[in-house]
């Protein structure tokens, strides 16, 4: 492909086989022709090249490339900004979708406000036994302006202030010029909360983000069952670099802000406490669940309560 290219969208694929082609084909709709979409195969047992061949038809928009080991989302995308060419990169998850105008929209607003980084509200498709159903993610009105987010606003989401659902699960576009100009990469250790914490890198560093309203990306969430959680390494990681990213950034961190980030941080703390009784009631391990039960006893009960709930849930 020769000419501008507007915007590289990079989609970090492992074992997607039951989902990429719907992903890719949201990428070949797109009115915004001046992209380029960068699969990273990362490690799948079987390549997923033939699909993504099939897929894509020959468009040579679409480029392939496979990792020798898994490097997890984070490496995988990281490995694909270096093929990337674009004035912005989109990152895509493999199992999600976008509305046609998406890139073309996000595209208009970077240039129109002179963002670093622009984003959209998501469609939150959420599997149950009859299907798949949609909603809006953040409770905005549609039709309504373009805002402005701040470090703080990414920082109390999902916990207080206006956003009740935690932005680290948006799908941002970013100016390629911000993140060379700062070296910006995801951080590879971790498995969870790696766009949350790579969208504050970038806010700490007074990158101005600019929110649409307007859902336009497709994120599926998986029906809340005991087969579908996060490991409670990877939440303790998450609550790690929070931690991490609190001490790198004090001097520059506002009280609002450090308050915020202890939060969180506790938030994740709790969720691996969490993950572990879930991991615990799965594997009917009795001794270990009890020795957690005496470790945390506060927050435990009541993250009992809450596995008595989906398994409440699964049996109705």
């Amino acid at each position: 492909m020769s000419g501008i290219i507007d915007i590289s969208v990079i989609i970090p694929a492992f074992q997607a086989e039951a989902t990429l082609t719907a992903t890719l084909q949201s990428c070949r709709t797109q009115t915004l022709s001046t992209i380029e979409v960068i699969i990273v195969d990362d490690a799948s047992p079987r390549s997923l090249g033939d699909m993504v061949t099939t897929a894509t038809e020959g468009d040579p928009r679409f480029h392939f490339h496979r990792l020798r080991r898994n490097q997890g989302p984070a490496g995988a995308r990281n490995a694909g900004m270096t093929h990337a060419r674009g004035t912005f990169i989109a990152v895509l998850d493999a199992d999600d979708m976008m509305a046609p105008g998406r890139l073309e929209h996000l595209h208009q607003l970077a240039v129109q406000t002179g963002a670093d980084i622009v984003a959209d509200n998501l469609i939150s498709l959420s599997e149950h036994p009859d299907g798949w159903t949609g909603a809006a993610f953040l409770a905005l009105d549609p039709e309504g302006p373009p805002r402005e987010v701040r470090l703080a606003d990414l920082m109390e989401s999902g916990h207080r202030g206006v956003f009740t659902q935690s932005l680290g699960y948006l799908k941002p576009v970013f100016r390629r010029a911000f993140l060379d100009r700062h070296s910006l990469s995801y951080e590879t250790g971790l498995r969870n909360s790696e766009d949350y914490v790579f969208l504050a890198e970038a806010l700490v560093r007074n990158a101005k983000l600019v929110l649409s309203p307007r859902p336009l990306y497709y994120y599926r969430r998986h029906a809340a069952s005991l087969s579908h959680r996060i490991h409670p390494v990877d939440a303790q990681r998450a609550a790690d670099a929070e931690h991490a990213f609190r001490s790198r950034h004090r001097g520059h961190l506002s009280a609002r802000e450090l308050a915020a980030s202890r939060r969180r941080q506790v938030a994740m703390r709790d969720m691996a406490r969490f993950e572990t009784l879930i991991m615990h009631v799965r594997s009917r391990a009795v001794l270990n669940l009890f020795w957690t039960l005496l470790r945390y006893p506060e927050s435990c009960v009541a993250h009992l309560r809450r596995i008595a709930g989906i398994l409440a849930r699964r049996l109705r």
